[in-house]
């Protein structure tokens, strides 16, 4: 849920048009600002699931960072290919 709303925070701050949330999902008026909001919410995606949270938190947490505490294993998507697809979310 955090990175939902981490999404919906980053996508909607530069949103030029008025909408409403309720939990993970967006309401506005249909119309040329629907190209906007999916822009706006791929990058954001992009942006959040891209973020190397596991550093910072050791960082955060005084924890070395090291191959003994590795990352956990992630895969090789380009997420990059997000900004050009026909949707989002399931």
């Amino acid at each position: 849920h955090s990175l939902d709303a981490s999404c919906l925070v980053l996508g909607l701050k530069q949103f030029s048009e008025s909408f409403s949330t309720v939990h993970d999902a967006v309401y506005t008026y249909a119309g040329a600002c629907m190209d906007e909001i999916l822009a706006n919410l791929k990058q954001a995606y992009v942006d959040t699931v891209s973020f190397d949270i596991w550093t910072e938190f050791l960082t955060a947490n005084g924890l070395e960072v090291s191959p003994d505490n590795a990352a956990p294993i992630v895969g090789n998507l380009d997420l990059n290919r997000v900004l050009d697809s026909d949707y989002i979310f399931a």
